[in-house]
């Protein structure tokens, strides 16, 4: 019978499976494209409102989603611009305000956490290395 075809798809529970992969993978990256907009200043509670989700159950979905938390993620994002600024000649004051720390302290904390070095630290070596990489004149 025709009607039995589109029936059977709408409740074969693969077919329900993919739509709600392909619903969460597209949720997953709206949020993500509103975190990268807003990695300074976005809060989990802010993110979690914005794909309508209790921050609980945000929480632990997008655990799931990423593989890390929602603290880690962002850190990281702040971080990554925090480089790039770094490299670009920012001042270490500037670069922690502008990439969403508290004050220089924690941005210092918090680098130190993830490259093993200050911000100066790792700003000099990266200087030396490029410096290396330049032909001798």
């Amino acid at each position: 019978m025709p009607g039995q075809d589109s029936q059977k798809s709408s409740w074969d529970p693969e077919a329900r499976r993919r739509r709600w992969a392909e619903h969460e993978a597209a949720r997953f990256e709206r949020v993500m494209k509103y975190c990268r907009a807003n990695f300074a200043t976005a809060r989990l509670e802010d993110v979690a409102e914005h794909v309508g989700l209790s921050p609980f159950h945000f929480h632990r979905w997008f655990s799931v989603m990423a593989g890390r938390t929602f603290k880690t993620v962002m850190t990281e994002m702040q971080l990554e611009h925090a480089r790039a600024m770094l490299l670009g000649g920012t001042p270490i004051s500037r670069v922690a305000e502008r990439c969403g720390f508290a004050h220089q302290s924690h941005f210092t904390s918090r680098f130190s956490m993830y490259h093993g070095n200050s911000p100066g630290r790792w700003l000099r070596a990266q200087n030396g290395a490029a410096a290396q990489r330049r032909p001798a004149a």
